[in-house]
């Protein structure tokens, strides 16, 4: 190596190697503490009822217009208007 350029240190088995997993893992502990509190309360509970009667789950609708919407290349508002249409109106054949 160069004269100039300082050589590499390692933290490893130094206070500030240790001082950083310690810090390391109390924010892992008070994570899991505040996760845990959450789950075990009023919040956490209502928000498990609400999952559970079914509050966030989509209609048959909103993921049709879903995947109306997503398909490649992209469409104009009337296109997809008019393909919506379509799609209500009975089947001739």
């Amino acid at each position: 190596m160069a004269a100039e350029v300082p050589k590499p240190r390692r933290t490893a088995g130094t206070v500030a190697y240790r001082t950083r997993n310690y810090f390391g893992l109390g924010v892992l502990a008070i994570g899991a503490v505040c996760g845990i509190v959450y789950h075990f309360t009023g919040p956490g509970q209502r928000l498990r009822k609400s999952i559970h009667e079914g509050k966030f789950s989509s209609t048959e609708e909103e993921r049709e217009r879903k995947a109306l919407m997503s398909l490649v290349p992209r469409k104009r508002g009337a296109t997809i208007q008019k393909l919506m249409e379509e799609s209500k109106e009975p089947k001739k054949y």
